[in-house]
């Protein structure tokens, strides 16, 4: 995919081709959630918007309830409530959406978000993102949403549009890459402008000083290189690499890895929303990817990291954003062809010295994959996770590879992170709740080519059913349990506490 410089190009709609937002309660919708959001700073690009736009609708007789982002209530909002929110709509949302598009067109920054080519985005000059969608079948699209990204230390200072811009392209150009396969790393969408951007900031360096460079930048640098170390296969960003690398700890001095726990609090915010799955959900995930991969950048290049961004805080992470997307498939799912291409895009190439040091990345859009997998039949328990325990009462090896004390033991409880059981080499077996969150579940992970493993129960044999990454699952019933793979046996014994 490639973004297009013209109106039309490759199916790329024209203006005359799109639809505003509708209808009204959407529209209602919409202007609540970002227009309405402070922190989103509307002011900036609309004129005569008040810096908080609430005050103004409340004196206009919307309660303070009603105007919450996350609370959708438009038929319970009074009629004056409802004609000034579309009102501002028509007076300073939607002229703001079409400036946007209408910018993003010359600009070079719209393009299809996924290969099927149902949703495109738009990153319009005044940090405002945009994104559209049809219908199968249809030749008509609508905005469904446009909102602006709120820019992130390696975008520049909080409340300037240019730090909005910075964000919004950042987001354009993550959201509208997609390699599908590690091969197509070499996609000039992903390279060139990651090459340029990086480029420019290198010779700043080099011809200045690093000294030169504020937190943002420094920060921004730190992302860029971890992605040209990401797509590898090209000479000139391996060139920069090569450049780079003996100012990372002066980089990651400047700009070590920020707090992740307000990521976290979004992502949960986000799956809980449901709404714009391509929006808030993507970005927080987009942003997720970026933390992750300069963590384990720095530690792969004996950079100084911070303990916030260690092994251990990088797996927190993973299991926290696997948790959270298994309890909202639903907006995982729209996900899910993106998550597909970002994690094939991460195919390690063989280096036995170093192994794959982005697993973490790809484990994150992997456990969009398989959240989004479960979204046509999830029904969700109204009991808590704490009615649903499990207790691994044995776990004896049976292989002598391990020590037993490296088992889950007496007295384990099983909530919402697996628990290991077992390793063989890099596929571990791990019991887990299921998408239900009720069945307790077996998964083993990290096999290699067609393997599967083989297990019975009380003697009866267990049914594995592979996945798309070589996952195998099975429910977990209590009774003596063998799992066997590579030859070797493991035998637990399960109860429900």
């Amino acid at each position: 995919m490639q973004p297009t410089h013209a109106p039309r190009r490759d199916g790329i709609p024209l203006r005359a081709d799109v639809d505003r937002i509708d209808p009204e309660s959407q529209r209602f919708y919409k202007v609540r959630k970002h227009l309405m959001d402070p922190v989103q700073c509307w002011h900036l690009v609309c004129p005569g918007l008040p810096p908080d736009p609430r005050d103004e609708a409340m004196r206009a007789g919307c309660s303070e309830l009603c105007l919450q982002k996350d609370i959708y209530r438009f038929e319970l909002a009074l009629d004056a409530c409802r004609q000034h929110v579309l009102g501002v709509h028509d007076l300073h949302f939607e002229p703001a959406y079409w400036r946007a598009f209408d910018s993003a067109v010359k600009s070079g920054h719209l393009a299809f978000a996924f290969k099927k080519n149902h949703v495109a985005m738009a990153a319009g000059d005044e940090g405002v993102f945009v994104v559209l969608s049809r219908e199968r079948g249809s030749v008509r699209w609508r905005v469904n949403t446009a909102f602006r990204p709120e820019p992130r230390r390696q975008d520049g200072p909080p409340g300037r549009n240019q730090s909005f811009l910075n964000a919004a392209r950042r987001k354009w150009l993550a959201k509208t890459t997609q390699p599908a396969k590690a091969r197509m790393r070499m996609s000039p969408t992903w390279s060139d402008p990651l090459a340029e951007e990086l480029g420019a900031f290198l010779d700043r360096i080099e011809q200045e000083s690093l000294e030169t460079l504020d937190v943002h930048d420094a920060a921004r640098v730190l992302v860029l290189m971890a992605r040209a170390e990401q797509l590898g296969s090209s000479e000139s960003l391996e060139a920069l690499l090569r450049r780079g690398l003996p100012h990372i700890s002066g980089l990651a001095a400047l700009a070590p890895p920020e707090e992740v726990k307000p990521l976290l609090m979004e992502l949960a915010a986000a799956c809980q929303e449901g709404d714009d799955p391509y929006g808030v959900l993507h970005d927080v995930l987009l942003d997720l990817d970026d933390w992750l991969a300069v963590a384990v950048f720095l530690e792969h290049h004996g950079g100084p990291l911070p303990t916030t961004a260690n092994a251990a805080a990088r797996d927190h992470v993973v299991r926290f954003a696997a948790t959270r997307l298994a309890l909202s498939p639903e907006q995982a799912a729209p996900l899910a062809d993106w998550a597909l291409a970002r994690a094939g895009s991460l195919e390690p190439e063989p280096s036995p010295s170093s192994g794959d040091p982005y697993a973490p990345v790809m484990a994150l859009w992997q456990a969009v994959v398989r959240a989004s997998a479960t979204a046509h039949q999830v029904k969700r328990p109204t009991e808590s996770l704490g009615a649903h325990l499990v207790r691994i009462l044995d776990a004896i090896s049976l292989t002598g590879v391990i020590p037993r004390d490296a088992f889950a033991s007496s007295g384990i409880d099983l909530g919402p992170e697996p628990v290991e059981i077992h390793r063989w080499g890099d596929a571990v077996l791990e019991l887990t709740i299921g998408q239900d969150l009720r069945t307790p579940v077996l998964q083993v992970s990290g096999t290699e080519g067609d393997e599967a493993p083989r297990g019975t129960r009380d003697g009866t044999p267990l049914t594995f059913t592979r996945d798309e990454f070589q996952a195998w699952l099975a429910e977990a019933r209590p009774g003596l349990h063998h799992v066997s793979l590579r030859g070797k046996t493991v035998e637990f014994t399960l109860t429900t506490s």
